[in-house]
């Protein structure tokens, strides 16, 4: 994510080693999305089910640092959401599990853990807001996670997007953002 926040700027990971492989023993990518087709906006019922599920389905697999190797618990995972309305859906859908820590973007902001599963601000969107465009939130939202992150997508923000004005704020970094999510 860093050519989408910092182009001119070098930049070294200081993250320790760590990776999450699952339960089939496949290593999983620092990066990975699921796209879901998104019709009532940035609280549809298959968005914030698609959050939870990506979340449930992290717990069990595998965890290894320079320490060793365990199960993903739930006290590893985050789900991050842009608005408190997402956040507060997501929480609802996973009671069974209270140590999932879900919060919104500010709310989360200097923490992180092995896992996360992040909404992407632009899902549910079909017009482009300051709010759904703030480079600053992206970047927050895309380094919650130390081993692996899922970025839960809309299938229509590459469109909204594609078709957005290129001077609009935000709209770069998001394109490269999802450019390099989408290759």
């Amino acid at each position: 994510i860093q050519p989408a926040f910092y182009p001119d700027l070098p930049f070294t990971s200081k993250r320790p080693p760590e990776h999450i492989t699952t339960r089939a023993g496949a290593p999983l990518t620092e990066l990975t999305t699921r796209p879901v087709l998104i019709s009532a906006g940035p609280t549809d019922p298959a968005f914030i089910a698609a959050l939870a599920d990506a979340a449930r389905a992290l717990i069990g697999c595998a965890l290894t640092t320079p320490a060793g190797s365990r199960p993903v618990t739930a006290q590893d995972v985050a789900v991050v959401c842009p608005h408190v309305a997402q956040a507060a859906a997501v929480r609802a859908t996973l009671t069974d599990l209270p140590g999932v820590l879900v919060g919104t973007t500010n709310a989360l902001q200097g923490m992180e853990r092995p896992a996360a599963v992040v909404a992407h601000p632009l899902a549910g969107y079909r017009d482009l807001t300051r709010f759904n465009t703030d480079p600053g939130r992206a970047c927050v939202m895309l380094s919650r996670h130390r081993a692996h992150a899922v970025i839960v997508t809309d299938t229509h923000t590459g469109t909204v997007l594609a078709e957005a004005d290129p001077s609009a704020p935000g709209v770069g970094a998001h394109r490269t953002i999802w450019n390099t999510l989408h290759p």
